[in-house]
């Protein structure tokens, strides 16, 4: 009966065709999808796919060149067989062939997963080169997959019990980099002599922080490549800062081809020795806004308040609003990658939030979730936000005290510039903005953003608003244009209105260790742009 029972099984799972999810295609360190909406697969690197009666056993690979067939399974990407590390009926890790690197689509590779029951539907996969890092426990989030580099040339594994210190190198293990010097065969491990360094640089971003709004430590890595020993592996090493806050999860994500890794978290402690999280300090930020937009789908008004209490460990009061008086702010580019949950990173709770204005309120500010985060947020009618005394309390909540702070909201400005959707700019002409109206003490800073697939880049300006004039001397050269992409990318100008800083009230309460500010803001919008 139980020979029955498994030849009737076999013959059951012979019968179904493999099915692979939609966006079941991923980085296989990051999980990033490389789905049509997602950031891509880089060839080359290591992917997993994901699906049903993928295989019809389990089984992994014993060695180079790695095989194209495990368990009866194959894997090829636009017709090309691809080389196999493991395969089951849930899951395959494979690597990509890096033949599907040129001529570079950004659409258009189709993933077919063949059994002795048939072949899948093709999965569309998007390309694009973007870093995942592995991590210890193979889930994708949590402790990187790094090796200290003590300066003696000592190597151990990055651990809570076994941290990096300051100064020192580590080796952060990961894929999704592509081009390399001396590339060895698709299936077959790279070399120690010749190595494979990659042909583009790679950064490393500290702790979380990306401009625009955040102050960021970034450091050129000192080396990446293909990880001697391993078929698509890569190997990133980073010095570790000299002024970067110790801990046992201290943030890093890796950016390289103009994508972001997930950030994952590596141990610091100077000297050596167990860890220590430094205490957790909170920071709150009460903000007004009005937005006129328009050039989108989205175009027209819309007034908020909102209030966020973030906390994390070792966490520094942001930067004052003001970078600069005059002259273009350097350009900066802001990367979307996958998310992970943060180790002691979360909003605190400051309880029930009251709000009131001229000729309206009291009302009540209610708790949202954004991006997994608790904040504070009310939606107000248009023409709320005006000129006038403007205040906030808070009752006691579980993590922040009560407190009440008052703010006096100044004017917005009368945008006299037209840049009607369609509009061209120019990238090596300078770009003027102008308007009237706006208090003379407060500030304009006009920003050229272009959303380019995984990235925003700023190009930025501030002036004085009673200058009635913003000039930002040219907003770079092609940087709307993605290599290998054909045509300019979506675009537009953001000029916003806030006070000087020595005019932002500041925030006082049990449970903010950094206090905190009271902002308001008036925001213009204009989309639909392109820049050439």
């Amino acid at each position: 009966m139980r020979l029955l029972i498994v030849l009737l099984g076999l013959a059951v799972a012979y019968g179904q065709k493999p099915v692979v999810w939609s966006g079941g295609v991923v980085n296989a360190a990051s999980y990033a999808t490389g789905g049509p909406t997602g950031v891509g697969v880089t060839p080359g690197s290591l992917v997993s796919i994901f699906g049903a009666n993928l295989a019809l056993a389990t089984e992994s690979a014993s060695g180079f060149p790695l095989p194209t067939a495990l368990a009866g399974s194959s894997v090829s990407v636009n017709g090309i067989p691809a080389p196999l590390l493991y395969v089951s009926p849930a899951q395959i890790n494979l690597q990509l062939p890096s033949q599907t690197t040129y001529p570079l689509p950004f659409t258009g590779l189709q993933v077919v997963v063949s059994t002795p029951a048939g072949a899948s539907e093709p999965a569309p996969v998007d390309v694009s080169e973007t870093f995942g890092i592995f991590t210890a426990d193979g889930e994708g989030c949590g402790q990187a997959a790094a090796l200290n580099v003590a300066s003696n040339g000592a190597l151990s594994v990055n651990s809570s019990e076994s941290p990096a210190s300051p100064g020192d190198f580590i080796s952060v293990f990961g894929t999704g980099i592509g081009g390399f010097l001396n590339p060895p065969p698709d299936g077959s491990p790279a070399l120690t002599d010749p190595l494979s360094p990659a042909l583009s640089g790679a950064v490393a971003i500290f702790d979380l922080a990306q401009p625009p709004e955040g102050t960021p430590l970034i450091l050129n890595v000192s080396w990446v490549g293909r990880a001697p020993g391993f078929a698509g592996v890569d190997q990133v090493n980073v010095r570790i800062p000299d002024t970067i806050r110790e801990g046992c999860a201290v943030p890093l994500a890796i950016i390289a081809g103009g994508g972001s890794s997930q950030p994952a978290t590596i141990s610091i402690h100077d000297g050596g020795g167990p860890c220590v999280d430094p205490p957790i300090a909170g920071f709150g930020e009460l903000t007004w806004e009005r937005v006129v937009t328009s050039g989108t789908g989205l175009g027209g008004e819309s007034e908020t308040f909102t209030a966020a209490f973030p906390a994390s460990p070792g966490k520094q009061a942001p930067p004052s609003i003001l970078v600069q008086e005059g002259g273009n702010l350097a350009n900066v580019n802001r990367y979307f990658g996958p998310s992970c949950p943060m180790p002691g990173y979360r909003n605190l709770e400051a309880g029930k939030l009251t709000i009131q204005g001229p000729e309206f309120g009291p009302m009540e500010a209610a708790p949202s979730l954004v991006e997994d985060q608790r904040v504070y947020r009310a939606v107000l009618p248009n023409g709320t936000i005006r000129p006038g005394s403007f205040s906030v309390t808070a009752g006691a909540g579980s993590n922040v005290g009560p407190f009440e702070s008052n703010v006096r909201i100044g004017s917005g400005i009368n945008v006299t510039s037209s840049f009607p959707p369609g509009t061209n700019i120019s990238s090596r002409q300078p770009l003027v903005m102008n308007w009237t109206g706006g208090d003379p003490d407060t500030w304009v800073t006009m920003r050229v953003v272009r959303h380019i697939k995984t990235r925003d880049n700023y190009s930025s300006v501030q002036v004085r608003t009673s200058s009635g004039t913003a000039i930002l001397g040219t907003v770079g050269g092609n940087p709307g244009f993605l290599p290998g992409g054909p045509g300019p990318v979506d675009s537009e100008i953001i000029l916003v209105v806030t006070p000087d800083p020595d005019q932002v009230p500041a925030i006082s309460a049990s449970g903010l260790a950094l206090g905190g500010r009271h902002l308001w803001k008036y925001t213009y919008r204009f989309g639909g742009l392109t820049i050439q």
